[in-house]
Order: structure tokens, then C-alpha cells, then sequence
């Protein structure tokens, strides 16, 4: 969808553009960049919350990353609103419990 209205090219384009590789390569490591990056997510929360360290503003990181990932792991929900996704009572949740 970004691509049809003419929208800078994303990460997945850059990749195949720098590594000359195929959408599905592309998609397959940024895939693999995302878990490591949710890995380490978890890993830092986790012990920052067995230390006693634990800051909301980091759970609050933590959620809206989940909120993120959420909106766009199937698709654009954000700019592409006439598909039917759930993100209003995902966004209020997310307000409301902060």
C-alpha cells in the first residue's frame, strides 16, 4: 500500500535494493532482525524486573512496541483504515492503562 501512494521506500525495499535479493529474502531477515529485537526487549525487561529496577516508562516502551507490531505485522492498519482491524480498543487499552 505505501509503495501505491508513493511513499519512501521501507526497509524491505532497501534490502533487496542493497543486497539484490528477493521480496521473500528481504522479508525473512527483517523477520529475523524483529525476533532478536523482541528477544533482547524481553530479556532487558525481564531483568530489570528481577533487579527492582523496573521503570514504568520501560513497560510503557515495551507496550507500545507490542501496539506497533500489532498495527503492522499483517499490513498497514494505520494508513490503509479501510481494513478491519481492531486498533480502537487496542489504543484505548494502551491509554487507559498508562
Amino acid at each position: 500500500d505505501e509503495i501505491e501512494r508513493g511513499d519512501v521506500p521501507k526497509c524491505i525495499q532497501c534490502y533487496m535494493k542493497e543486497k539484490s535479493v528477493s521480496e521473500e529474502a528481504a522479508r525473512q531477515y527483517v523477520d529475523g532482525l524483529l525476533g532478536n529485537a523482541w528477544k533482547e526487549l524481553h530479556k532487558e525487561c525481564t531483568e530489570a524486573t528481577s533487579n527492582g529496577t523496573s521503570h514504568p516508562l520501560v513497560h510503557c516502551a515495551l507496550n507500545l512496541a507490542r501496539m506497533a507490531q500489532f498495527m503492522y505485522q499483517h499490513g498497514d492498519a494505520y494508513g490503509f483504515a479501510e481494513r478491519d482491524y481492531p486498533v480502537e480498543p487496542i489504543l484505548k487499552l494502551m491509554v487507559e492503562s498508562v
